[in-house]
């Protein structure tokens, strides 16, 4: 119950941050801009990132990791939840790096040099 909660916290504050972000995506400052543009990016990829982590988690539902074996890993449910394992730690190490990187350069006064890019801003 507490961690539903807080997964609702965390939406509901993710969706603030956008509306925000649309609010003032035109605010006459170009690096303001550019980090508005950065963080509307980010969260429509991280929802892609959780759509896709999902789907991989439903296709290895099956799996029963408290009973496996190193000889279960190789069936197609063990390989899909190794993928899975792979992209979300790829994906919780992005959306740190991302983060980070855009509250040093928006504490610095600097834009993001590629706002639009998928990976880092540049």
């Amino acid at each position: 119950m507490v961690q539903a909660g807080g997964d609702i916290a965390l939406a509901v504050i993710g969706f603030a941050t956008i509306v925000i972000s649309f609010m003032y995506s035109d605010s006459g400052h170009p690096w303001l801009d550019a980090h508005g543009c950065f963080q509307i990016r980010t969260f429509w990829i991280n929802n892609l990132f959780i759509i896709i982590a999902v789907v991989l988690i439903a296709l290895s539902e099956d799996y029963d990791i408290a009973i496996a074996s190193l000889s279960s890993l190789q069936s197609p449910q063990g390989i899909v939840l190794r993928i899975t394992v792979i992209f979300i730690i790829y994906h919780a190490i992005w959306w740190l790096v991302r983060n980070v990187k855009g509250y040093k350069r928006v504490v610095r006064d600097q834009p993001i040099p590629n706002p639009a890019s998928w990976f880092f801003g540049g």
